[in-house]
């Protein structure tokens, strides 16, 4: 494998990150099934966090492809160019 390819692969999501994003979804189907009585609006927040997690994870690629814009979760942030 070539250098380029191994830098190219680690931008990628994990397995672990793969499998939470899925676990989140689940959650999201599983609250939809016990929650028929709710109101919509109550369903939409629900799942408008998950989103919110499923985006927070699937920002760790980035974070590994570009690390001098983005900072991966725990670290301190990244100065930007007009800082």
């Amino acid at each position: 494998m070539s250098r380029g390819a191994s830098r190219e692969r680690q931008t990628y999501l994990t397995t672990r990150e793969h499998s939470l994003i899925k676990m989140l979804g689940d959650c999201a189907c599983e609250f939809a099934q016990i929650a028929t009585g709710e109101l919509v609006g109550d369903q939409h927040e629900f799942t408008d966090k998950i989103h919110q997690l499923q985006h927070t994870v699937m920002a760790q690629a980035a974070s590994r492809a570009y690390p001098d814009r983005y900072r991966l979760l725990g670290e301190s942030p990244v100065k930007g160019e007009d800082e």
